[in-house]
């Protein structure tokens, strides 16, 4: 791995912009066919949105993404080949729901709401496992009614298919806590698509045979620090890129200090990101208007160390979702051998984008008081 400060002019066939999982996999396989390539990544550190922090004794918490599903999954299957297993989230015990203040118990496939409510979600989910059928994973524009489901809102779809205030308040925190996403900033056919890629609906927020039954031992970070081995001579950090330039023979990407060429350029990094470099000649319309319109989703995570993780004696799986504080939902993000005790909070959504114009000191502040976990916590404060 270089500096792009020691290296201003750089060639290869096959430019990369953007060295998290995307782009590392890319050069690899450009570079297993035959192809020179060079990475060009603007921070000083690789892996995109994962980023794991030591915390003593080799064993780590995760800033960034950190959950996968089964072993069959592309995450597992890539982990593996590069030598990094995975370990079971703990999910022994009751989960914890917040109703409006109210904190209860439940054990199951759904928390102790209305009847009511439940019925009325349950049968919205069930609709939606089956029009996920009709999307094309590959090709979700393909689906017989794509332009329909693209053209309203998941939330809007809630409004009209789920008639009861509790049901209306499940479905928007399983898109909340799953996607990390407003219902009302997403498609209807972009959930049905995603609910395809994580095999099923009700799998986005599940931890045993869901997205989020398993952690890769070390974390994930490892994961792309162990894919990027193999281009690491041709990976650049400090590359922040402004430009690029193009035509039938060749792509000149730079940025301040640098410059590089090559035959073809491919670009990784997300697509807001990807509209504010400048283009010449321009990229057409329709692109622009996607990378205009294209918005991502909000997250913020909340780490919570404790000396060891009291819920499982009190047998609690250390999970809690809620429908009334901005902390969405908490998990049990423990090492393998239980210590020390690790909860993971989650804000998403509106509340994410709101606090993220605090400072942090201000942000640790508001998620210690308004955490739905915080009614679950021993009195002593854990480490932040």
């Amino acid at each position: 791995m270089h500096d792009i400060s020691d290296n201003p002019s750089i060639e290869a066939d096959v430019i990369i912009i953007g060295a998290g999982f995307a782009g590392i996999s890319a050069a690899r396989e450009l570079k297993q066919a035959g192809k020179t390539v060079a990475v060009l990544e603007a921070r000083k550190r690789l892996g995109g949105r994962s980023l794991s922090r030591p915390i003593g004794d080799g064993k780590v918490v995760e800033l960034g993404c950190e959950f996968h599903g089964q072993p069959d999954s592309i995450s597992a299957v890539t982990g593996r080949s590069v030598g990094i297993e995975a370990h079971k989230v703990y999910d022994e015990g009751y989960r914890l729901i917040d109703d409006e203040g109210k904190l209860s118990r439940w054990k199951g496939a759904a928390p102790k709401v209305s009847p009511a409510a439940l019925v009325d979600f349950g049968q919205a989910a069930l609709r939606i496992e089956r029009m996920r059928r009709e999307v094309p994973q590959e090709a979700p524009w393909k689906a017989p009614h794509a332009v329909q489901w693209d053209s309203e809102t998941i939330w809007s779809w809630t409004q009209r298919n789920i008639r009861t205030k509790g049901g209306r308040a499940l479905m928007k925190l399983m898109i909340e806590a799953g996607m990390a996403a407003s219902p009302s900033d997403v498609s209807l056919l972009h959930v049905l698509n995603y609910a395809n890629g994580t095999g099923g609906f009700r799998a986005m927020t599940t931890v045993t045979g869901g997205t989020l039954e398993n952690r890769f031992l070390g974390g994930s970070h490892g994961v792309v620090m162990r894919l990027a081995e193999s281009v690491a001579d041709e990976t650049y950090v400090g590359a922040e890129v402004r430009r690029i330039e193009h035509t039938d023979d060749y792509v000149k990407v730079s940025g301040p200090g640098f410059m590089a060429t090559g035959r073809r350029v491919v670009v990784t990094i997300p697509v807001p990101l990807a509209g504010r470099i400048e283009y010449d000649p321009v990229l057409p319309g329709y692109r622009d208007q996607l990378s205009q319109r294209l918005t991502m989703g909000s997250a913020i995570k909340y780490l919570a160390l404790y000396d060891e993780p009291f819920w499982r004696a009190e047998g609690l799986t250390g999970q809690v979702i809620s429908h009334s504080s901005p902390v969405r939902a908490v998990l049990d993000s423990c090492p393998p051998d239980g210590t020390p005790g690790v909860l993971t909070a989650f804000v998403t959504g509106s509340p994410a984008r709101e606090l993220a114009r605090l400072s942090p000191g201000e942000r640790r502040a508001w998620c210690w008081a308004n955490s739905s976990a915080s009614t679950a916590r021993r009195p002593d404060s854990p480490t932040t």
